[in-house]
This record gives structure tokens, sequence and C-alpha cells, in this order.
């Protein structure tokens, strides 16, 4: 019966190749892998920064909350950092998760 069985298992095996880390094939996928992956990192840093909500002046109701980064609380929840562009003040919504980390001066 293992006679049998071993003799089966060599018709399924089929061909194995061992192949070296250097080989020619092997680098270019993993510098194909490296460039898709930059490619993702960079589209993904775009793609943050088009999310942001950007505005150029603050509602009146909105005061100062932290001097030091310019960061103004308008209402309960809305929280909005300054960002000088060009002698200009844009002004950024804060996400959820930058405003739980917040502390009042």
């Amino acid at each position: 019966m293992m006679i049998l069985s071993s003799f089966s298992l060599n018709i399924f095996a089929g061909e194995v190749s061992i192949t070296q880390s250097n080989t020619l094939i092997n680098n270019q996928v993993f510098e194909q892998k490296q460039i898709r992956a930059l490619e993702y990192k960079q589209r993904e840093e775009q793609r943050v920064l088009d999310n942001f909500q950007w505005i150029y002046s603050l509602p009146s109701v909105c005061l100062l909350y932290q001097k030091q980064y310019l960061i103004y609380r308008c209402g309960k929840i809305l929280f909005y950092r300054g960002y000088e562009f060009n002698g200009f003040i844009k002004y950024r919504l804060l996400t959820k998760n930058e405003t739980l980390k917040l502390k009042p001066y």
C-alpha cells in the first residue's frame, strides 16, 4: 500500500523549479511592487488633502480656541485650523479624530 501511494504522489507532484532571488525576473517584479506601493501612497496623500474642507473666512460665531495653532471653535463641534498661504489665511475643518486630541489652552 505504501509503495503504491508513493508512486501516485510522484505522478501528481509535477515539475518543481527553484529560482534564485537575484534573477532578473524577480528583481523586475519587486521593482514593480515598489513603484505601485509608492504610487498608492501618493494617491492616498492627495485624496486626504482633497477631502479637507477649506474655507477662506470663518463665520462670525467662531472663537479662538488655541492661539498657538490658530484653532477656532465654531459652535459645539466644529473646529477649524488656520493656515497661511501667500499672505492669506485659509481655514481647514478638523476631522473628528483631530478634535479629540485638542486641549484648551
